[in-house]
């Protein structure tokens, strides 16, 4: 036998909190968007100065990264140990810098909205619901659609340039929702599987496997499967990606 029956169960209730915290974070970036969505019309419409608008992007950049810290610790005894990681450096930015410049796209988003409406004559209730109904895919949204055929027809004076979609990449998630999702839940999943590694080694795990969680072909990890990796201190971490359903079990006796 690989492991035992309470090795398993424990792994699984692992995974299913792991994946709940997830789940949360991405419902949470999307109801903070929502907000402040409202917040920076506001604000737009008051033709408050720039120092307010950076600061409500302080304030919803502090209020994510609340999130971020209340979904990746879950209660326990190396809270601050957790936190000092999922805030540490990662390819030359940390978590804190990722999400602000994800928000500096949120507000480059609203105020495209912002400026066609104007330009359109309409209201800031139908702009609002205009840029809820489309965070993800908001360089859809009809509001700017509309403007670019009037000033592509000729009937509106202004540059298309104002409003083409921004290209940041291949692979890279266009829309601010996405991409802030992708940070935050992949900061808070990371934070999981960092702590849960760490407490397998201080409960004297010998090594793990990994098996799947779903019925789903995975191509990411299907290699890994049924395979006993031995683990020493910090090395040989289990892989896996956002959304990863496949469960890692930590087993105390040597791999047969």
């Amino acid at each position: 036998m690989r492991y035992t029956e309470n090795e398993l169960n424990e792994a699984k209730e692992f995974l299913r909190r792991r994946i709940d915290s997830e789940l949360s974070m991405r419902n949470a970036v999307e109801d903070v968007l929502d907000d402040y969505a409202e917040r920076l019309l506001n604000l737009l419409y008051m033709n408050a100065g720039q120092d307010m608008i950076d600061a409500l992007i302080d304030e919803m950049v502090a209020e994510l990264m609340d999130d971020c810290e209340l979904l990746a610790v879950d209660e326990h005894d190396r809270r601050d140990a957790i936190l000092l990681y999922m805030k540490g450096e990662r390819n030359g930015d940390n978590l804190e810098g990722r999400i602000a410049k994800r928000c500096r796209t949120f507000l480059a988003e609203v105020t495209a909205v912002y400026v066609a409406g104007r330009m359109l004559g309409m209201l800031k209730d139908r702009l609002l619901a205009s840029v809820r109904e489309n965070l993800k895919h908001p360089w859809n949204n009809p509001v700017l659609v509309e403007v670019r055929e009037k000033i592509t027809k000729g009937e509106l004076a202004g540059s298309l340039d104002d409003f083409a979609e921004p290209h940041f990449g291949r692979g890279v998630e266009i829309s601010s929702l996405g991409a802030l999702q992708t940070i935050t839940s992949y900061a808070v999943a990371d934070a999981w599987m960092w702590w849960y590694h760490e407490d397998a080694l201080a409960r004297g795990a010998k090594g793990y496997y990994v098996d799947r969680g779903s019925s789903y072909d995975c191509l990411e990890c299907d290699s890994h499967t049924g395979i006993f990796y031995p683990i020493d201190d910090h090395e040989n971490r289990p892989q896996y990606h956002l959304n990863c359903c496949c469960i890692v079990v930590y087993t105390y006796v040597e791999g047969l």
